[in-house]
């Protein structure tokens, strides 16, 4: 097999070169440096022949991972290709989620225990478009006094909020309080499609 592939990544800097990655019959260079490439032993500078027949023998690819510098050898892994791009896609893949997840922005909603209903319809209403705008959303109920100690009440308000968001579920979250007259009651709401992700 000779092909070659490029394994930058979608948010690499644009500035910076990334080598493509030679396979097999594409490599060029008269010899190279192996490196076994599931042990990461150095098996040292060979002809490029003899280092094709060691992947081959093992049935698997020549890989070249960097080029000539400086009057050394490009160096060359020995490795099954169709993993390398198989495991090189997941990389790609979480990087692209992570890098999602980071300009995600999040918003709050604050309110009380005994919070009108009328308010808290106008409050989900709000929720809902920070929902439908992709951010994430925090939820949090402000007790103070006794009111944390009703923790009936706490939820009876915050499930008549969540009655005005069919389509969303929440979840508890942890939320410390150095404020010893204040506890702070807090929820992650979410779109339930997407509870998963």
């Amino acid at each position: 097999m000779s092909t070659t592939t490029d394994v930058s990544h979608k948010f690499a800097d644009p500035r910076k070169s990334v080598p493509k990655i030679l396979v097999d019959g594409a490599i060029r260079a008269k010899s190279v440096l192996v490196i076994d490439g599931e042990t990461n032993e150095k098996l040292g500078v060979m002809p490029l022949h003899e280092a094709l027949k060691k992947a081959a023998d093992k049935g698997l690819n020549l890989m070249q991972m960097s080029p000539a510098y400086g009057g050394n050898p490009p160096t060359c892994k020995i490795l099954d290709y169709g993993k390398f791009k198989y495991d090189e896609s997941k990389k790609q893949k979480a990087m692209a989620k992570k890098q999602r997840e980071m300009q995600i922005e999040e918003k709050e909603m604050t309110f009380k225990p005994d919070t009108a209903f009328n308010d808290l319809k106008i409050k989900a209403k709000k929720v809902k478009e920070f929902l439908d705008n992709g951010a994430r959303v925090k939820v949090s109920i402000r007790c103070q006094g006794r009111e944390s100690s009703h923790m009936n009440v706490v939820m009876d308000t915050m499930n008549t909020f969540m009655s005005f968001l069919p389509q969303a579920s929440y979840e508890s979250l942890a939320e410390p309080s150095t404020d010893t007259r204040v506890k702070i009651i807090a929820f992650r709401v979410f779109n339930s499609k997407s509870e998963s992700t």
